[in-house]
């Protein structure tokens, strides 16, 4: 059993296979995982799964099962819980249900989401799906208030702007492994704003 209470954590399975647990998140499996290899997730996590044909890997997370041989691959919980999304980086995914027949088989890049007892499948179009656990980011005239919000999400920090109007503001840039730190330093210096931070909170200011 583990929980990320601080930003990302990584779990390192004994099959080999690594999970890493977005902040909140929690994964449970048993002691006898090698041979039996199922974890069950609440809350949202990046699976780099080991190759074993003979022994499936599976996830279980609210009513929807995710079974696979070795892949990388995204589950999250939404909101309600009982909504997940699965998105696939590499190999091949199969998505089902815990109480029916229905299933979806995903390929690299693309999206299966249950919704109300559904499953469906679509292109992942976001290229910032995933940047809570890669820190690589891609805005094309993004709304800085979206960055902003995006920052905060991956990094687990709060960042205000009071007294500052960002509505107007909007932004093309790419971001690979930095600290927010440095981030915000740049997003400052392109809008003239002065940036300080106290703990997990950074201020922008004109």
């Amino acid at each position: 059993y583990h929980l990320a209470e601080e930003g990302v954590s990584t779990v390192d399975l004994p099959d080999g296979s690594r999970i890493f647990l977005n902040k909140g998140s929690e994964i449970s499996y048993s002691k006898v995982f090698k041979n039996q290899r199922t974890v069950e997730l609440k809350g949202e996590a990046f699976f780099e799964v080991m190759s074993d044909p003979r022994n499936p890997f599976t996830v279980h997370t609210g009513d929807m099962v995710v079974t696979v041989l070795g892949t990388s691959f995204n589950v999250k919980q939404r909101k309600n819980q009982s909504d997940v999304e699965v998105y696939v980086k590499s190999g091949k995914v199969r998505v089902s249900m815990e109480q029916s027949d229905q299933y979806i088989q995903l390929e690299p890049e693309e999206f299966g989401i249950m919704e109300n007892q559904n499953l469906s499948s679509s292109v992942q179009e976001d290229p910032n799906y995933i940047s809570w656990k890669t820190k690589d980011f891609k805005f094309v005239n993004s709304a800085l208030i979206e960055v902003l919000h995006e920052l905060e999400e991956s990094y687990h920090v709060d960042i205000n702007s009071e007294g500052t109007d960002l509505s107007e503001l909007r932004i093309t840039t790419s971001y690979s492994g930095q600290s927010i730190d440095a981030i915000l330093e740049t997003i400052g210096a392109a809008f003239d704003m002065s940036v300080s931070h106290k703990e997990d909170s950074y201020y922008l200011t004109k």
